[in-house]
């Protein structure tokens, strides 16, 4: 998964005795675990509308005229078919970390501290599953064309009707 240089700067003052702030500012890296590339596919049956069906704006009915060709009359059973496993293409998962505190230890109560503590944590990259529901609303939101979405949708040819939704993990 390549290099990685992760840091981590931190700092403690006590600007009384009872006081102590303290705050890290640091960066995490994570490669994607064995059964997360390796895991063998599983056929489920998720529950999704397709939105071809019944579009919702003109938007979503061009989206589905230029993906499919034409409007498919789909199948009301709310469910399709879908893929799930693992993905031997995961990337690692990188993060950005911020924490700060705050410790007040009165010395006239032995043994008390209070603690507040603030962070905040955004992780880029995450594996994970994401959904047939979510995949066509992404594919299918008319602002959607060419961001792959679209690409793990399979419908059959003759009725559009969708065959498969693949739901492996994803970055």
């Amino acid at each position: 998964f390549g290099d990685n240089t992760s840091y981590k700067l931190g700092g403690r003052w006590k600007p009384v005795r009872d006081v102590t702030v303290r705050g890290t500012w640091s960066t995490a890296f994570r490669a994607p675990g064995i059964l997360e590339l390796y895991t063998g596919n599983a056929v489920g049956y998720e529950y999704a509308v397709d939105p071809c069906v019944a579009p919702s704006s003109r938007a979503v009915q061009q989206q589905c005229l230029d993906e499919v060709g034409f409007l498919p009359t789909g199948d009301g059973s709310g469910q399709v078919r879908a893929i799930q496993g693992g993905n031997p293409g995961l990337r690692a998962e990188t993060a950005r970390t911020f924490t700060a505190g705050l410790v007040l230890e009165p010395r006239w109560v032995k043994g008390l501290t209070f603690t507040v503590d603030y962070w905040d944590i955004e992780i880029e990259r995450t594996a994970e599953y994401m959904g047939a529901s979510n995949i066509l609303a992404r594919c299918y939101t008319g602002e959607a064309a060419g961001n792959g979405y679209c690409a793990r949708v399979t419908r059959d040819p003759l009725t559009g009707r969708i065959s498969e939704v693949d739901d492996r993990l994803t970055n």
